[in-house]
């Protein structure tokens, strides 16, 4: 089989045969993932997912904010009705 000629390059096409197909299935892929990804990317799903993210923190300043004025009332109230 290595002294037969034809053989050998039967073989050498198949290999050359199978490098094509799997660099095409490659390049189909790698295609797919970009447009997939621009999709991904003009979806808007990061900006939404931001924007909720600052309106959770916001809530919990404001929440925190409240608490401390809370706090601050009840003492200057138990000081001023102590005294």
């Amino acid at each position: 089989m290595c002294e037969n000629d034809s053989t050998k390059e039967e073989l050498h096409q198949r290999v050359e045969d199978l490098h094509d197909s799997l660099f095409d299935c490659i390049e189909s892929k790698k295609e797919d993932a970009i447009d997939e990804k621009s999709q991904i990317m003009k979806a808007g799903f990061i900006e939404n997912e931001m924007e909720r993210f600052y309106l959770h923190i916001a809530s919990l300043v404001y929440a925190e904010l409240t608490r401390s004025f809370g706090c601050q009332q009840l003492i200057t109230d138990y000081y001023s009705n102590k005294a």
